[in-house]
């Protein structure tokens, strides 16, 4: 996983981060899918949300991953995860975003969509988590890779964009500019 390092500030020193659920929130957040239920993503999570004790260890999964993500300046990334029945996050998600200070308003509503649109932007281009100066694909010059096609190619585009810039030119001196 580029670049993720899981929480390890609990005290007892034991990561809770659950990384499938963390590659599922981020896929959620980048696909054209607005939101998840908590049911759709618990066997990402090795749980069953008909069982109070999976559903207290969902919200704490969630939990911590947004709580990285804010360590991280990124927004609460739990906020694409939703119930079926509300349509909205639980009250988990409110409470851990007012302990954090992002939620300071009395509208629920109103800073859960902006949070989700936060999100939806953050991942929306990528992975803001592969570091920008280290392209993935670095891209060499056609000449770099013995392809005389591609050099062909780029002579020609440097010829035509000549010819323009020559007939823009003969352009204006025949019209006494």
């Amino acid at each position: 996983m580029a670049g993720f390092q899981a929480p390890n500030d609990r005290p007892s020193g034991k990561v809770v981060v659950n990384h499938r659920l963390y590659e599922e929130l981020k896929n959620i957040a980048r696909s054209d899918r607005c939101t998840a239920s908590y049911s759709e993503v618990q066997s990402v999570a090795g749980l069953n949300m008909r069982n109070a004790a999976d559903r207290a260890k969902i919200g704490n999964m969630l939990a911590e991953i947004s709580e990285h993500e804010h360590r991280s300046g990124r927004p609460l990334l739990s906020a694409v995860i939703i119930s079926a029945r509300t349509q909205r996050p639980g009250p988990g998600f409110f409470a851990l975003a007012r302990r954090l200070g992002v939620h300071t308003g009395n509208d629920d509503d109103a800073f859960w969509r902006a949070e989700l649109e936060r999100v939806k932007e953050t991942w929306r281009m990528g992975d803001p988590l592969q570091e920008p100066d280290k392209p993935t694909h670095p891209a060499s010059p056609p000449w770099a890779r013995n392809d005389p096609l591609a050099v062909a190619g780029v002579i020609a585009t440097i010829i035509g964009a000549i010819a323009a810039i020559a007939a823009i030119i003969i352009a204006l001196n025949t019209n006494g500019c």
